[in-house]
């Protein structure tokens, strides 16, 4: 298991619902039935709400939010040079922590992508944060890394953070304990291939707070912690980019980790604006890994 900072929470709350990535899902793939299982959290903070979002039926679109245009086509170089792989410790085979948040009082939050769909999209993404100067972590699901190896890259090379959100981005809850293994090691073996390393962190997909069994099969790979979130942007639902805002910067605060998504122009929209409510604020947007160590 990875080791985590004193801003490491392993305290159990109960939490349970789907949202996000259960609201991660792919084009015509089903959201799953709810799950209970635990959150960690530290002695001295209490648990913030999963999924907050608003009601996108009462947000008023900003006419004002200039938007970003993704190319019709995109020239991706033929070679990315890459940092040197960070060293990670392999996890110690046991059930990996799940975490939903950062400490309260880091000053800190973390925008959180979980990355398929089309490339020119997710350049445009690329792009746009590194114009903002805005360090984010990548959830990429498995098969689109391998098909996407030189974006996968980028994203490193960027000063990104990317992790594991499965291959395949299947329903994660209806698994089996064998299909959960081959589904986290199969996207592992795809970061490794690419990266030389797995990617440290990682996220089940189809489901906001991770089963059991989920979270068994996650340590057994060598993942030490999965990460949630407890702030879900919607934005895979398209309402807008003022929805999108209104979402975040309505209730992002200190150790918020947010869950937003590639291949969604609304969430290319909104960025600028949330990224600069962040800073009016005082909230440096950071990594998982420097949100929690």
């Amino acid at each position: 298991m990875s080791s985590l900072s004193r801003r490491t929470f392993l305290g159990w709350a109960a939490a349970a619902g789907l949202a996000g990535c259960a609201a991660n899902k792919l084009p015509g793939e089903a959201a799953d039935a709810p799950s209970t299982t635990v959150v960690s959290a530290s002695s001295s903070d209490a648990v913030a709400p999963v999924a907050s979002a608003v009601d996108s039926t009462n947000v008023s679109v900003a006419p004002t939010e200039a938007a970003v245009t993704v190319p019709a086509a995109v020239t991706v170089p033929t070679e990315v040079t890459v940092p040197a792989a960070v060293t990670v410790p392999a996890g110690t085979g046991g059930p990996a922590t799940f975490i939903n948040h950062g400490a309260r009082d880091s000053g800190a939050a973390s925008l959180t992508f979980h990355a398929a769909g089309n490339p020119a999209m997710a350049t445009a993404l690329l792009d746009l944060l590194k114009k903002l100067g805005t360090p984010v972590t990548v959830f990429a699901v498995g098969s689109w890394v391998h098909d996407n190896p030189l974006l996968a890259k980028r994203i490193v090379a960027d000063g990104h953070e990317l992790a594991n959100h499965t291959w395949s981005h299947g329903p994660m809850s209806s698994m089996t304990a064998k299909q959960l293994e081959t589904e986290i090691s199969k996207a592992s073996d795809a970061l490794n291939g690419v990266l030389g390393t797995n990617g440290r962190w990682f996220r089940p997909s189809q489901i906001t707070v991770p089963t059991n069994a989920i979270l068994a099969a996650a340590g057994k790979v060598g993942y030490g912690v999965s990460v949630g979130y407890d702030l879900d942007s919607m934005d895979f639902q398209d309402p807008g980019a003022g929805a999108v805002k209104a979402n975040v910067i309505g209730h992002i605060q200190s150790g918020s980790i947010v869950s937003l998504h590639f291949d969604h122009q609304n969430t290319l929209d909104a960025l600028p604006a949330i990224i600069d409510h962040m800073k009016s604020k005082n909230l440096k947007p950071v990594t998982i890994s420097q949100l929690i160590g």
